[in-house]
């Protein structure tokens, strides 16, 4: 079988034949045209999308995009497929008015099977001080989306910037709906129930870098973001940022490498996390390695300690850390107290990241995670009977 890479340069090619004499805007613009007119908007079923000839061309646009991304990853690309994809009404618009709050926001599909860090790191970060907005989708390619945590942890997600605005301010925490935010996500995963996994695998791996497109959404207009991505373009895709979202304040871009070679994209405790953190206008670039992780009052654990064989396990895992019940030396607490620092660290909660994770450690063992859980749920409970 031909090597993706060896598909990429292929379809990149018969592209560029194609739209020869086309800027490289111009590609792009054509390229998610096809895509945009070919499958969301016809909502043509995606195996007979791949086999017709619209359907072809959209599928060689999107590879030849991820190959461009993947080869030259320029700020100006990624700035160009959001706005596309905007521009075509995929995103819908967002809040005028700009938050003190730091927004959560993950990358999903990466080859490393663990808890939701996202979704819970959110939380005890929460509980630690922070104002924290975390938007999310249910399962696409993968086993567990925050969505589905949240929903096994029966934690309601908002679809209305209104009373998400209204639920952060009094609770510290929003849950938003992240398919609410772009319209056609909701049908595509739909259309993937009935897609073999091994197509499953090939339509993600070709798509993957257009991923990033979904890094810029901001609803509620937070000035503080986390992002964690599944590719090693942390500087790239935060400079993008600031052109996308210039009233962005800090932000912190991270990119997990494990030490077996797996990608997170969040902070990791069993390899090297690629940071980038923009403040205000600067911009640095540091890693966090193994030997590293000491100096922040955690330590290296091996990727399989970190493995859970199922969506189940993972959901029983985070209650349990939610809740106080895990020991302090245990590789999911360590996992959670780095990302949940990283959260207070772009918030402006803590100056140092090892005073985060300290501040992590003390929410994790006291179970004020769960009591934050509660709270938000019995918040917007109230609102839903009419209480305010």
């Amino acid at each position: 079988m031909m090597k993706i890479m060896e598909l990429y340069t292929y379809i990149h090619s018969l592209l560029f034949e194609l739209y020869k004499g086309k800027t490289r805007t111009e590609l792009l613009e054509l390229a998610l045209g096809e895509i945009w007119d070919t499958f969301p908007v016809k909502r043509v079923p995606l195996l007979a999308m791949l086999a017709g000839s619209k359907g072809l061309a959209s599928f060689v646009s999107a590879s030849a995009i991820s190959l461009m991304i993947y080869t030259d990853p320029d700020p100006t690309t990624f700035v160009a497929v959001y706005k596309v994809f905007k521009k075509k009404g995929d995103f819908q618009e967002e809040s005028d008015v700009q938050l003190e709050a730091t927004a959560n926001i993950g990358w999903g599909l990466t080859d490393f099977n663990t808890i939701n860090v996202g979704t819970v790191s959110s939380i005890i970060a929460s509980a630690a001080g922070a104002k924290l907005i975390k938007s999310g989708s249910r399962k696409f390619f993968s086993e567990s989306g925050s969505g589905d945590l949240l929903a096994a942890l029966n934690i309601p997600r908002l679809d209305n910037l209104e009373l998400a605005r209204r639920v952060l301010d009094n609770t510290g925490l929003a849950f938003i709906k992240g398919e609410a935010f772009s319209p056609h996500a909701t049908n595509f995963s739909k259309k993937l129930t009935s897609v073999p996994k091994d197509v499953k695998n090939v339509l993600a791996a070709l798509t993957y870098p257009l991923r990033f497109a979904f890094m810029f959404i901001n609803p509620l207009g937070a000035m503080y973001g986390v992002r964690g991505i599944g590719l090693p373009y942390t500087e790239q895709f935060t400079k993008a940022l600031r052109i996308v979202h210039s009233y962005i304040k800090r932000n912190i871009t991270l990119y997990g490498e494990n030490t077996d070679n797996t990608i997170i994209d969040e902070a990791t405790v069993s390899g090297t996390t690629h940071v980038t953190i923009c403040d205000n206008e600067r911009i640095t670039n540091y890693d966090i390695k193994p030997e590293d992780l000491t100096e922040l009052g955690l330590r290296y654990w091996k990727p399989e300690d970190l493995v859970i064989k199922d969506a189940s396990q993972g959901y029983k895992i985070a209650e349990k850390l939610l809740k106080g019940e895990l020991k302090k030396d245990n590789p999911f607490v360590h996992l959670i107290a780095l990302n949940s620092a990283f959260n207070l660290l772009a918030h402006g909660i803590v100056r140092e990241l090892k005073d985060g994770v300290e501040q992590s450690f003390y929410v994790i063992e006291s179970g004020l995670g769960i009591k934050k859980v509660n709270e938000y749920k019995e918040y917007v409970a109230r609102w839903k009977n009419g209480d305010f």
